[in-house]
């Protein structure tokens, strides 16, 4: 039995009559409150197919958590009172959000704290720091008021990359200052001070970043081209005096692809392609395809609906010797300017 409360102990009756205490293991008991205080959606409360938001996992509006379970006596509550923030992952939109009360006021107010875990759906121009310094808070922003953050998703979906409407070519270098161009930053180049990698840099507590990068089918060669260029970005973390240094360092085995179709969104200027076609490119391409319960099949070569194209890398901190080259391409090795020793997870 492990009391997570900050009652004293002393003051916690342990209930020695209760059956949820004497006779369930302590190890079924916690599965029990897990699954009581773990979010839910509310199957009732889809969103809208065409909305900006709407996306594999986030088809329904959220449910709220049953937090009254923690006032049903003091036992209770010294056995759960941290699962409520542990198990919730905590969403922010940065612009384009459910219509959802107080939504947007929330998503730049003052993130939870000793919150684990953060889910952020984000412009390419909030990622790249263009608003810094107003209200719409950028990168460093954020990590600097979440200090206990250890795991962090980021996700730039097809609409929020820089001129996503007039189909402009796909560019990211968290090493630059500002918007990414041409030429983009070798491995070896440091991190610009105010790019939004270096924004990391003050962040102790950070052991796991996934970045989520979404394009339509007819763009893949281009996400390809950035999933590549990743192999060279190792984000600086906080590191104390005297210790090895640490970075969070692409997990290559970790990386995700996936694809979905979606209706066309407003305003884009989006060429017809044939979304069987495009299915069988991207499971070609070993692109996991799945049709999530309740999503129609395209059953047509006329179908409007998008075929989606999702990578999802995954970065883990790791102590750095050097310059580390193992799991890299030829090509990013090539770049590298010496070989090291091996990184090992802290």
């Amino acid at each position: 039995m492990t009391f997570h409360s900050s009652c004293p102990q002393s003051s916690v009756d342990l209930q020695t009559s209760c059956p949820l205490f004497v006779k369930l293991p302590p190890e079924l008991r916690n599965r029990v409150f897990v699954f009581a205080l773990t979010p839910s959606v509310d199957k009732s409360r889809p969103y809208g197919p065409t909305e900006y938001y709407y996306r594999p996992n986030f088809r329904f509006r959220p449910t709220g958590l049953a937090v009254s379970l923690l006032r049903t006596c003091k036992r209770v509550h010294a056995e759960t009172s941290h699962l409520p923030v542990h198990n919730y992952t905590h969403v922010r939109w940065f612009h384009r959000q459910p219509d959802e009360p107080n939504k947007a006021k929330a998503a730049f107010a003052q993130p939870p704290a000793k919150c684990p875990s953060f889910h952020l759906f984000t412009q390419q121009y909030w990622l790249e720091q263009w608003g810094r310094g107003s209200v719409h808070w950028a990168p460093a922003d954020f990590i600097v008021r979440s200090p206990h953050v250890v795991h962090l998703r980021i996700t730039l979906r097809h609409g929020d990359w820089w001129s996503w409407e007039s189909s402009a070519m796909l560019r990211l270098d968290p090493k630059q200052q500002g918007t990414a161009r041409v030429p983009y930053t070798q491995p070896q180049d440091p991190f610009q001070e105010g790019s939004w990698g270096d924004a990391f840099k003050p962040s102790s507590s950070l052991r796991i970043f996934e970045l989520e990068l979404e394009t339509v089918e007819g763009k893949t060669a281009e996400l390809d081209e950035i999933v590549e260029r990743a192999e060279g970005w190792r984000f600086p973390l906080r590191t104390e005096k005297g210790m090895q240094k640490k970075k969070l360092v692409l997990q290559k085995e970790k990386t995700r692809k996936q694809g979905w179709w979606g209706e066309r969104q407003s305003g884009g200027t989006h060429v017809n392609i044939d979304p069987i076609a495009a299915r069988r490119r991207l499971e070609e391409h070993g692109v996991d395809f799945t049709v999530e319960d309740g999503e129609p099949e395209c059953t047509n070569t006329g179908d409007a609906r998008l075929t989606y194209y999702v990578v999802t890398l995954v970065f883990e901190k790791r102590e750095v010797e050097g310059i580390e080259e193992i799991g890299m391409s030829d090509k990013a090795r090539d770049n590298m300017r010496s070989l090291v020793n091996p990184l090992r997870l802290s």
